[in-house]
């Protein structure tokens, strides 16, 4: 639109009165502008219109402005002064706007409500599209949550109060709360009163509630919450530090994975025939996943999303090559990008014969069997099934997951000698911030391949 000044635009030959809501006033009425059409061909006329709208505008906003005076606009209720208000800039439009019609006018009701938390979540969703898809998941399940938990109020309603009972909540309701317990909505249960029940883990606590301090940081900027952050003060107390939050596959735990029928022999390829003994070696995800993790590093979903033709040569040297080259595929970060090399022994354990096999079955992904989850990523199934797998086996406990293998990874790489800086590169951490990093071609794949070969387990190696 084209502005001829004093509110007044021009559009298609058309004149429009456009005007920014106060900006204290915005979060009550959750509007950030009027617009509409005067409906007028004479620029005189438009003009005039255009100052007498401004005036009574003016009036109308000093009468909610008046109401204020002694609130702040995110503990605002919703009163007679503010539905006045409604009213009048409803009677405006349609005074000056002669094609405008209110159904909700003929019910002698306000048309404009203050915006729910589901709806100004959805568009915050919309700008988080670039998001990895896990992490996109788990935003929108967490804000299903806040709202089966807290309810779906309009957003200028909820403060620290609503945050702190979100927190509580988190840790007693268990994982997977209405799979295991039947139920439609968590708030079906009065999780106050259930006894033995063990909440969701501390790290799991500490991201849904970055997740909504993240939202609301956003809300704010975006003018729809007026105030201080609510949940900027709402954390979760973890003593321990980073590197003891997960923990590591120790040697009896890697025999009793390595050495079982999985990999010495079983029944077949159901999951109750993985666990008896027998002559049958399955290569399939449950066999190669959890190798290829100790012996790269990799993060689950990368090795997961794996095509064929990820697994590529380089002067004689196998290597994976961890890209988005695909509407499947999806990365943490840009340095997740990297070439890591194969390690000898899974190359000994026939790896290439496998890839050799999937390509005569013309199957495009590398592990066939992985479905894709729900939160569409292919390692949100099997991280499950992994999990069941250290269950059945005696091997799980807290801290001990999939994930576990990279830092088991990390450590054998440094028991090797292995430098930290070799390390992080293969693992796709971000080095460092020295601007030498960012000179040069990196690394040769015969260096990197003759580093990771230092990694060594013997007591699943003999």
């Amino acid at each position: 639109m084209k502005s001829l000044g004093n509110n007044l635009y021009l559009r298609n030959q058309s004149f429009y009165y456009r005007s920014y809501i106060p900006r204290r006033l915005v979060p009550i009425l959750s509007l950030r502008e009027l617009v509409f059409s005067l409906n007028v061909n004479n620029i005189k006329e438009a003009r005039v219109h255009s100052a007498q709208i401004k005036l009574e505008e003016a009036n109308i906003f000093e009468c909610l402005n008046n109401d204020l005076r002694n609130q702040t606009p995110c503990s605002y209720q919703p009163n007679q002064a503010y539905q006045e208000c409604i009213l009048k800039l409803q009677l405006l439009k349609q005074k000056y706007c002669a094609s405008y019609q209110s159904k909700s006018m003929r019910h002698g009701t306000a048309i404009i409500q203050p915006l729910l938390f589901s709806e100004i979540t959805e568009q915050y969703l919309q700008d988080c599209k670039s998001d990895a898809p896990n992490t996109l998941f788990n935003k929108k399940r967490t804000f299903e949550m806040f709202v089966e938990l807290i309810g779906d109020k309009p957003l200028l309603q909820l403060g620290i109060e609503e945050g702190r009972k979100f927190k509580s909540f988190l840790s007693l309701i268990p994982a997977n709360a209405k799979k295991k317990y039947q139920i439609n909505s968590l708030n079906d249960i009065d999780w106050t009163k259930e006894k033995g029940v063990q909440g969701q883990h501390p790290k799991t606590i500490s991201n849904r509630l970055s997740v909504m301090t993240a939202f609301f940081n956003w809300a704010i900027k975006q003018e729809y919450y007026s105030g201080k952050n609510p949940f900027s003060a709402v954390k979760i107390k973890n003593d321990k530090s980073l590197s003891q939050q997960r923990d590591i596959f120790q040697s009896t735990d890697l025999e009793k994975l390595f050495k079982s029928t999985i990999y010495s022999g079983c029944q077949g390829a159901s999951w109750k025939g993985r666990f008896q003994a027998g002559e049958e070696v399955v290569q399939d995800s449950l066999f190669w996943v959890p190798l290829i993790g100790l012996y790269t590093g990799l993060r689950l979903n990368e090795i997961c999303q794996l095509y064929i033709e990820d697994i590529r040569n380089e002067n004689g040297i196998f290597y994976f090559d961890i890209n988005r080259n695909g509407e499947d595929k999806a990365l943490k970060t840009l340095s997740s990008i990297r070439k890591v090399p194969v390690h000898n022994h899974l190359i000994s354990k026939g790896l290439l014969q496998y890839k050799v096999q999937q390509k005569q079955k013309s199957e495009k992904r590398l592990f066939s069997d992985i479905q894709m989850g729900k939160n569409k990523t292919y390692s949100y199934i099997f991280s499950k099934r992994f999990t069941r797998t250290l269950e059945k086996l005696d091997i799980k406990r807290n801290g001990l997951c999939f994930h576990s293998f990279r830092h088991t990874f990390i450590d054998g790489l440094r028991n090797a000698g292995v430098e930290r800086h070799i390390a992080m590169i293969v693992t796709g951490h971000s080095s460092s911030k020295d601007v030498h990093d960012h000179y040069g071609q990196g690394y040769s794949m015969a260096f990197l391949q003759e580093q990771i070969n230092k990694l060594s387990f013997p007591e699943i190696e003999g």
